[in-house]
């Protein structure tokens, strides 16, 4: 804040006004986090942290703060410019974290953002383990489940490729075992059926199952209509004859 003062008294026989400039810090630097953007998911280590600063009177220092080792003064920048970005690289483990940009002026007038930002590195992918299915293998007039259990903390999808042409979005599952069911009708007797799963999650690692395959078996057999005696109860000598049905298959 600038304001004037004035003085008109005479001085001697001179008639001269006398004006003095004074400037009034009236408020702390602003701070603005840029990015990462508050809830980011990176697959990465590697962070690049943005951030700007604005005062009124004199910027002198802008310093990155973070809890991937306790919540500290990570790095201060010594000479940053009024509004424009400041910019800290940093490698970091995996794990949920927040971060904070601290801004002073020459004043020592210091704020934060009014709120920290969280942020996520994830670098592990999905894993697969215990397939199953049942029956197994299926023949072509049953329906087949098939199984999966995987092994990630933050998943987000699951997918089924069955066939290499038709994908299901899997999400029934008992704990981290997931479970789909494929109708019949959708192989017949003698097919050879391939199918993957896929896993992503939520920080955008996807990774692919080892191929799972099976051949489809014969349906049983049927008999119609079912053989029949013609005399249940026969006697010495008597002639019996069997009624014999159709099989089909």
């Amino acid at each position: 804040m600038t304001y004037d003062e004035y003085d008109n008294s005479d001085w001697a026989d001179d008639n001269r006004s006398l004006m003095m400039n004074y400037t009034v810090a009236d408020a702390p630097p602003s701070v603005t986090l840029n990015s990462p953007i508050d809830y980011y998911n990176s697959t990465s280590a590697n962070i690049e942290f943005n951030c700007t600063a604005d005062d009124d009177i004199d910027l002198v220092n802008v310093s990155l703060y973070g809890n991937w080792s306790g919540w500290h003064l990570n790095e201060t920048n010594l000479t940053p410019i009024d509004n424009a970005p400041v910019i800290f690289d940093k490698t970091i483990s995996d794990g949920i974290y927040v971060w904070n940009c601290y801004a002073c002026d020459s004043i020592s007038q210091c704020s934060f953002d009014s709120a920290n930002y969280t942020f996520t590195v994830d670098r592990v992918y999905p894993t697969f383990s215990g397939y199953a299915r049942n029956p197994d293998p299926p023949n072509e007039d049953e329906n087949v489940q098939v199984n999966v259990t995987i092994t990630e903390s933050n998943l987000d999808t699951v997918i089924l490729e069955w066939g290499g042409t038709t994908n299901y979005t899997v999400t029934t599952s008992n704990a981290n075992e997931y479970y789909f069911t494929v109708l019949n009708g959708n192989y017949t007797a003698h097919d050879s059926v391939t199918y993957y799963w896929y896993a992503n999650d939520t920080a955008g690692n996807l990774n692919k199952s080892a191929e799972q395959s099976f051949t489809v078996a014969n349906r049983i057999p049927t008999l119609s209509p079912v053989p029949s005696l013609n005399d249940t109860t026969p006697e010495t000598n008597d002639l019996i004859k069997c009624n014999a049905g159709t099989f089909q298959d």
